[in-house]
């Protein structure tokens, strides 16, 4: 949908819906792809804009992260779902017709939202006392870098994009 349709591209702002996959990998099950949905608003001027993003990731899965001490040396860690929020600068340095390609850096906010350690060290209804080094673990600030092309049809857009996160396995 877009804002100002009689002003074109420029100064405009779109909202939409998306859906796609995520490849990471962790060090207990190695690359693993999760399906995910999101919301994206774009923000236009001449040749940059400002794209703001969610997306929830679907997964279940394991990964291990290092423990507090040398009796506690390797945590494995369950891992259910993630969210992720972004802040990314585009330009789009040319158009061609209603074809725009475009590139841009960007930061991301991840969060997995189930991650608590495999087996218990605590009693029952204690908190195991790993959950903090745990829950510090599940949770990132990330670079990104994104590339992509937006197609204009009439009111509105639809659009191709692909997103680098480069990451290490915790």
């Amino acid at each position: 949908e877009q804002h100002a349709a009689r002003r074109g591209f420029v100064d405009s702002w779109y909202w939409g819906v998306k859906g796609g996959a995520m490849r990471f990998g962790t060090i207990t099950e190695g690359m693993q792809t999760a399906p995910s949905v999101g919301a994206d608003w774009l923000i236009t001027r001449t040749r940059g804009a400002l794209l703001v993003g969610f997306d929830q990731l679907f997964f279940t899965g394991t990964s291990a992260i290092a423990g507090a001490s040398a009796s506690d040396s390797l945590v494995r860690v369950n891992m259910k779902n993630a969210r992720r929020f972004s802040a990314t600068a585009l330009a789009f340095p040319k158009d061609f017709g209603g074809l725009r390609p475009y590139g841009g850096v960007g930061l991301a906010l991840e969060l997995v939202d189930g991650a608590e350690p495999r087996a218990s060290a605590a009693g029952a209804g204690r908190t195991d006392p790993r959950q903090p080094l745990v829950d510090d673990a599940a949770s990132r600030m990330a670079f990104q870098i994104v590339a992509g092309a937006q197609y204009q049809i009439g009111r509105g857009a639809i659009f191709v994009q692909g997103l680098l996160t480069p990451a290490q396995y915790n």
